[in-house]
């Protein structure tokens, strides 16, 4: 079977090597984008199989790039990474207006973030 490729965006460094490292280690291949501009290049040029990333990024956020997947690409499975939240935040926040079908916040453990992609590709499936 084909790994799957996967499009991972967030502003912070650290967190982005980290998100990486857990995927690669689970035989996915990578590509990462630091901010909303240069992760929408990326989507218009290449094709992935899933999209995490982080909900609060320099130009633009993940709004614009679920908005854009689901005109362009409806099935394609998109992973929400949020924080900096209340537990009474998080729930009104679960259905705030990002079209994404799972959101994982955080802090998370490896495990969780695994979970939450394989719940997030099994969904769209």
């Amino acid at each position: 079977m084909k790994p799957m490729k996967i499009l991972v965006v967030d502003d912070d460094d650290f967190l982005r090597a980290l998100v990486k490292k857990a995927l690669l280690s689970q035989g996915y291949k990578v590509m990462t984008s630091s901010n909303g501009l240069d992760a929408m290049g990326k989507l218009k040029n290449f094709s992935f199989d899933a999209i995490v990333t982080d909900n609060v990024i320099p130009y633009g956020g993940a709004l614009p790039i679920s908005e854009y997947l689901h005109q362009n690409a409806p099935q394609l499975p998109v992973l929400v990474i949020s924080g900096g939240m209340s537990p009474s935040a998080r729930l009104e926040d679960s259905s705030a207006s990002i079209p994404a079908r799972h959101i994982l916040y955080k802090p998370f453990k490896k495990d969780e973030l695994l979970a939450a992609l394989d719940s997030a590709v099994t969904a769209a499936a």
